[in-house]
């Protein structure tokens, strides 16, 4: 075999070995998104999208200003269930990383033990002034807010909220996997409010 046949042979090689490892990445992430926008459904399953979400930094459906991409927005709810023992918020966007392209579903923000008396959360909100929630992991593996910031293409982020029968939560450093999986036969109402943020 002439040397250009085989410096061929090792490229056309190299190509199809690459082909398939982008191909079982891709549907790695693929399947591993589904079953994470899978886990979320589940949670509000036949539930009653009776929570009342709204914002006033921003509409429904509508974009949201650059301040959160630094900082977490402000939301007010009314419509809790009596029964209500605390409230879940998770900020999720479906669309990475293009919404062209759906592979994985980022966490930006998990709040969880929110007192069923609460009605608001401003923004920026800090746990010292928000007793007795507490921040699961985002997507940066921080327990805090991390703002919206997409590669490709406008994208929608999900801000959802749990009415639980939970009366507190206490795994360590949970994440909205983890969270999901603990309220999701417990979950009794929801409300959500989509903010988007990106360039076409």
């Amino acid at each position: 075999m002439s040397i250009l046949k085989f410096l061929f042979t090792c490229l056309l090689c190299l190509v199809v070995v690459s082909i398939v490892l982008v191909s079982a990445i891709g549907l790695f992430l693929y399947l591993t998104n589904r079953q994470s926008v899978n886990e979320e459904a589940q949670a509000i399953g036949g539930i009653a999208k009776s929570i009342i979400l709204t914002s006033p930094a921003f509409e429904n459906d509508s974009f949201l200003p650059g301040k959160y991409t630094k900082i977490s927005p402000p939301l007010t709810w009314k419509n809790i269930p009596a029964d209500t023992k605390s409230l879940v918020i998770i900020a999720t966007d479906f669309d990475a990383p293009s919404p062209k392209l759906k592979l994985f579903s980022p966490t930006h923000w998990v709040v969880f033990n929110i007192s069923p008396q609460t009605n608001s959360i401003e923004e920026g909100v800090k746990l010292e002034a928000f007793p007795p929630a507490k921040f699961g992991k985002n997507i940066l593996n921080q327990n805090a807010y991390t703002g919206p910031n997409p590669p490709f293409g406008v994208h929608n982020y999900t801000f959802r909220i749990y009415a639980t029968t939970l009366d507190y939560i206490n795994p360590p450093n949970p994440t909205k996997e983890q969270i999901l999986k603990l309220i999701s036969s417990k979950t009794i109402a929801y409300g959500e409010i989509v903010g988007k943020y990106g360039k076409e």
